[in-house]
């Protein structure tokens, strides 16, 4: 072993005795021999050719040290780029995380445990902000094991909310329909009328309508399946409205051409048809066509 060592650390003597020479031979053959024989393939065809244990040992450390080197700020990096995403599981991203501190300990870094759960807070998602906060906020420093802990039981309790509010989503929509389809002994053997809801009123800015009613009759209620974006549509068949000035597009009808039947049994009659533009509070514009002008509801 010791002519082993002796080989790796000197080059071949220039000046020596042939006793010493001779030790040097010996040693540098086993080390050489040693190392090529661990070798790929590959590395076998690249360093064959050097004759002392010394120069392959030198240009393999060169080589490989300095990858290591690029390796360990490769890790590092990717640590302080990781960040967690709403798209993905938490448990999931609490497992990339545990991933990337086993690489640093692979490369000797190791971080204070403070540390490692400090930086776990910050990387949580936006959503996640208020929850953020109280951690902050706490007197008691939780350990990183703890930290996970709370995380994964706060995650769970997020999915049990959002499972809970789309459930009563879909029965509060269900209801409605139901209501809506329920058949009405009063009207039933007049098949045009159609039952007047509440009066909907709408507020005038600059020139549009004041007090004017207008009159929805909702027939059909639909559910988008999407419960995070869910939209209900009344699939009116009947827009009612008193005030022609509202109308930004009319056509007269003939007198007597259309009549429509009122809650109380009475008759109007339409004078003529046309398009509103509703404004909501949300400061988007809602077109209704096939409006009916009727000025004696």
């Amino acid at each position: 072993m010791h002519g082993v060592a002796y080989a790796l650390i000197n080059s071949k003597p220039l000046e020596s005795s042939p006793k010493q020479l001779e030790l040097w031979v010996h040693a540098n053959k086993v080390c050489r021999h040693t190392i090529i024989s661990t070798l790929s393939n590959e590395l076998f065809d690249v360093y064959c050719a050097n004759k002392e244990a010394k120069e392959i040992w030198d240009s393999m450390i060169i080589k490989y040290i300095a990858k290591d080197s690029g390796k360990q700020k490769f890790v590092i990096g990717k640590y302080y780029r990781w960040e967690m995403t709403e798209d993905k599981d938490i448990k999931v991203q609490i497992n990339e995380y545990h991933k990337l501190l086993e690489d640093l300990k692979l490369e000797n870094i190791i971080l204070q445990e403070e540390f490692v759960a400090g930086l776990l807070i910050e990387k949580l998602p936006h959503s996640w902000n208020d929850y953020k906060q109280q951690l902050k906020h706490k007197h008691k420093k939780l350990s990183f094991a703890d930290l996970i802990t709370h995380i994964i039981i706060e995650d769970t309790y997020r999915k049990e909310c959002k499972a809970g509010k789309g459930k009563e989503i879909t029965t509060n929509a269900n209801l409605l329909q139901d209501k809506l389809h329920k058949p009405n002994k009063r009207y039933e053997k007049k098949h045009d009328f159609k039952p007047k809801p509440n009066n909907l009123t709408f507020k005038k800015k600059d020139n549009c309508f004041a007090d004017d009613i207008i009159v929805v009759v909702i027939s059909q209620v639909n559910l988008v399946a999407n419960m995070k974006e869910w939209v209900i549509d009344s699939g009116a068949t009947r827009h009612i409205c008193a005030n022609k000035d509202a109308f930004v597009s009319y056509t007269q009808v003939q007198e007597g051409e259309e009549t429509v039947y009122l809650g109380d049994s009475r008759t109007a009659s339409v004078l003529g048809k046309g398009k509103i533009l509703l404004k909501l509070t949300s400061g988007k514009t809602l077109a209704l066509s096939d409006i009916l002008h009727i000025p004696n509801i």
